[in-house]
């Protein structure tokens, strides 16, 4: 996923990952991913994932930097009170959200 959302030529505006087993390693590729300049994405579900606080801080810390992205669904994946504070803060720095 990281390999394809780099490409330059990768104009996907939506992914939809629900139940897909990410786990907090899917995070973090996907947070990974994120942070690059020129990914376009704007929306994102990864409902019923588990990324855990783990996967949730990966995300986050993309965040502050992502521009693009309009919509994040991270309904049932037990981010827990860590991972939500990971997901707030990020949030006070990210304005297309």
């Amino acid at each position: 996923l990281d390999l394809f959302l780099a490409r330059e030529q990768c104009n996907i505006a939506a992914l939809d990952l629900w139940s897909n087993e990410i786990f907090a390693e899917g995070g973090e590729v996907i947070g990974n991913a994120l942070k690059k300049k020129h990914v376009s994405l704007q929306e994102l579900s990864l409902s019923v994932n588990m990324i855990g606080p783990g996967g949730a801080e990966s995300i986050a810390a993309a965040l502050k930097r992502n521009t693009s992205l309009q919509q994040l669904n991270l309904n049932t994946n037990r981010i827990g009170p860590e991972g939500a504070k990971h997901i707030a803060e990020a949030l006070k720095e990210n304005s297309t959200l």
